[in-house]
C-alpha cells in the first residue's frame, strides 16, 4: 500500500519529535552530571569533536575501512545463508538436522568468537570472522522464513512440472522469498556493522577503522567528547545505509527475477 503526502509528513513530524525528545534528555542528563565533559558531554561539546572529526581525513579512511570489513564479512555471512537456507527450506530434514547448529551460534557470546579468532588468526581478520558467524543465523532463518510461507500449492505446482531443482529455485523459491530475506539483509548488516566496530575495540587491532579510532581516543584522552562523537558518526551511518537498503530493497521487489 502507498502512502500518500500526509501519511510521509506525519511520519517526518513524529521522527523528528523524537530526534527533539532524545536531545532535550541528552542536554538534561549532561546537565546534572558533574563533570559533564569527563563523562558526559553535551550535545554541543559533541559536535564541535564531530566538526573537528570532519575536517580529517583519517577519519574517512575509518569510516571506509570499517565500513569494507564488515561489507565483506556480511556478503559471506549472506552467500552461506542463501545456501544453506535453501537446502533448509526445501528439505525438512536438512533444516531439522541443521538447526541445532544454527542455535549454538546465536548463543554463543559475541566475545567468544573474537577470543577465539584471534588465537586462530590475527587481529585484523578477526572481526571479519566474527562478523559473519553471527551474521550467518539471522540471514539463514529468513530464508528458510521466506521459503517456508511459499504457498504449498505453488511449490506442488512445481513440482508437478518436474523442473530442475535450480530452475524451480532461481524462478519460485528465491523470488517468492525474496521479501522476507530483504528484511532480515536490512536488519542484518546494521547488527555486522555493530559487532565490527566492537570487535575492532575489543580485539586491539591497529591502523584504520572506527573501532580502533574510539579505543585510540579513550586510551589518549580523559575527555568522552571524541567518543560520543565517533559514535555519532556510527549512528549516522548505520541510518543511511538502513535508509539505503530499504530504497534497494523495494526497487528488488518489484523486479521480476
Amino acid at each position: 500500500m502507498k502512502k500518500n503526502g500526509n501519511g510521509y509528513k506525519k511520519e517526518l513530524f513524529y521522527g523528528l519529535l523524537g530526534i527533539v525528545i532524545f536531545i532535550l534528555l541528552w542536554f538534561l542528563v549532561s546537565a546534572i552530571v558533574q563533570e559533564r565533559k569527563l563523562i558526559f558531554p553535551s550535545p554541543i561539546d559533541t559536535i564541535q569533536e564531530f566538526g573537528l572529526l570532519l575536517k580529517d581525513t583519517y577519519t574517512y579512511k575509518c569510516i571506509a575501512y570499517t565500513l569494507f570489513k564488515a561489507t565483506i564479512g556480511f556478503l559471506f555471512a549472506l552467500v552461506m545463508a542463501i545456501i544453506f537456507g535453501i537446502f533448509g527450506g526445501i528439505f525438512k530434514k536438512f533444516h531439522l538436522t541443521f538447526s541445532p547448529l544454527v542455535t549454538a551460534l546465536k548463543a554463543i557470546p559475541t566475545a567468544s568468537f573474537l577470543f577465539l579468532f584471534i588465537v586462530m588468526v590475527n587481529y585484523d581478520y578477526a572481526p571479519v570472522l566474527v562478523v559473519i558467524f553471527i551474521c550467518f543465523p539471522g540471514l539463514y532463518d529468513a530464508v528458510v522464513g521466506g521459503i517456508t510461507n511459499i504457498d504449498k500449492q505453488l511449490i506442488d505446482a512445481t513440482r508437478i512440472e518436474s523442473k530442475s531443482i535450480l530452475y524451480n529455485v532461481r524462478k519460485v523459491y528465491f523470488p517468492l522469498a525474496f521479501n522476507y530475506i530483504a528484511v532480515g539483509m536490512t536488519a542484518t548488516f546494521g547488527l555486522a556493522l555493530k559487532v565490527e566496530i566492537m570487535a575492532e575495540i575489543i580485539s586491539g587491532s591497529t591502523g584504520y577503522g572506527i573501532g580502533n579510532a574510539m579505543r585510540l581516543a579513550q586510551q589518549t584522552s580523559v575527555l568522552m567528547a571524541p567518543i560520543f562523537a565517533w559514535t555519532l558518526i556510527s549512528v549516522i551511518l548505520l541510518l543511511s545505509i538502513t535508509y539505503l537498503l530499504k530504497v534497494v530493497k523495494s526497487k528488488l521487489i518489484k523486479k521480476d527475477f
